[in-house]
């Protein structure tokens, strides 16, 4: 069914037969999960800060850094948060 609030992309858009009814489909996929997404932006952006802060505690000078299908914007309501932890060179004293 069609959510509240969102505004139908395909309803605009006209295509014949198969690639029709194909694309109403993913259209109405995108609209339902991005609202679902968009719903979840508060508790991921928490968890980011969260994390963000744990590994600082840990090491001071490191870089936390968000990638994968959520900055990409590809991300399903399912989908995990990916990190990568830049730690910065060390220099061995000889």
């Amino acid at each position: 069914g069609q959510i509240s609030g969102t505004m139908p992309l395909y309803d605009s858009v006209q295509f014949p037969g198969l690639q029709s009814r194909l694309t109403k489909d993913i259209f109405q996929f995108l609209s339902a999960t991005s609202v679902q997404i968009r719903k979840l932006d508060g508790k991921r952006n928490l968890a980011v800060q969260r994390f963000s802060r744990l590994i600082k505690t840990i090491w001071p000078r490191a870089q936390v850094k968000l990638y994968g299908s959520y900055m990409s914007g590809l991300c399903l309501p399912s989908s995990d948060l990916d990190f990568v932890v830049c730690l910065p060179a060390v220099h061995k004293k000889d």
